[in-house]
């Protein structure tokens, strides 16, 4: 599997059953997605660490 194909496979969105679960490589990676999500959606995230209106 080469580099660019896994990088497409860790870094995504998946929406299933009003359950959105964000994929990142890094920190960063999950940070900036979290931030699209929100920006995108308006909806808030939960996590590990607890709930944000804002990432």
């Amino acid at each position: 599997m080469s580099f660019s194909v896994l990088e497409n496979e860790v870094c995504k969105i998946s929406e299933v059953h009003n359950f959105t679960s964000i994929y990142g490589s890094s920190v960063d990676e999950l940070v900036k997605k979290g931030i699209e999500h929100i920006m995108n959606t308006g909806k808030k995230i939960t996590s590990r660490a607890g709930s944000a209106i804002q990432a």
